[in-house]
């Protein structure tokens, strides 16, 4: 499969399923056995994988991601991106609603048979939760 072909199913990934949320698109662009390897764990197949992003999609109506052109060789791609959102929903009992976060991240995707098969995704979630307010800020005393 071309190099060309598997940037563009990467961002698929990006345009259609995360930013557009559009969840039909997930049954072209995965396979059925997909594994998605986050920061908070792994979620393997795509039926969860659409659960997972929908609960996402709750807390964070607005989540959007600007995606970087990818870098291809073989079954990988590897993007850069930057992701960015309001918490407004989906995280019973906390008082943060309405705080915002934007974060730099990369993804590797693995592909075969023009489907991604897994994703492995990486994002400064200490930064992201500061932001969020959900770890403290730390201070420096300098005497």
């Amino acid at each position: 499969m071309s190099l060309d072909v598997n940037k563009a199913l990467a961002r698929r990934y990006f345009e259609e399923f995360l930013n557009q949320g559009n969840l039909c698109v997930a049954d072209e662009i995965f396979d059925a056995r997909v594994s998605y390897r986050g920061p908070f764990g792994s979620i393997d197949g795509v039926d969860r994988l659409k659960r997972f992003f929908l609960m996402i999609r709750k807390a964070f109506p607005d989540l959007h991601y600007i995606v970087e052109e990818g870098i291809a060789e073989g079954d990988k791609v590897i993007n850069c991106f930057s992701s960015r959102g309001t918490l407004l929903g989906g995280v019973e009992g906390t008082e943060f609603h309405g705080r915002q976060f934007s974060v730099p991240g990369i993804n590797v995707f693995y592909i075969r048979n023009r489907k991604i098969t897994e994703v492995r995704c990486f994002w400064d979630t200490y930064s992201q939760m500061q932001q969020l307010h959900w770890v403290p800020i730390p201070t420096m005393n300098c005497a």
